[in-house]
């Protein structure tokens, strides 16, 4: 179990790094900068490499979670940018500065 909690750990550890990473960061500016995709990404990678790791018995132990809504969503973000391929060559400055995920 100490493994496990580790593991737990490296998951809020990354989640929290994730977070602060995209604060304050419009859709726009995501997906200019090649530095902030490869930093998000790797956080997704530290999540899913230590959600796999769990042991058997933590797994057995714990609520079941579904992937179902995270892929759907991942597939709505391509649908519509293939629908909307220059949606990310827009004018700077022509985007709110909301914060694109919530």
């Amino acid at each position: 179990m100490d493994r496990d909690l580790g593991f737990l750990v490296d998951i809020l550890i990354a989640a929290r790094d994730l977070t602060e990473f995209k604060q304050d960061t419009t859709k726009e500016e995501f997906l200019r900068s090649k530095l902030l995709r490869s930093a998000i990404l790797h956080q997704l990678v530290v999540i899913g490499e230590a959600s796999l790791a769990f042991s058997s018995a933590a797994v057995a132990g714990g609520p079941q979670v579904t992937c179902r809504r995270p892929l759907r969503l991942c597939h709505r973000a391509l649908e519509s940018r293939r629908r909307d391929p220059g949606s990310a060559a827009r004018a700077p400055g022509s985007a709110s500065r909301r914060p694109w995920v919530s």
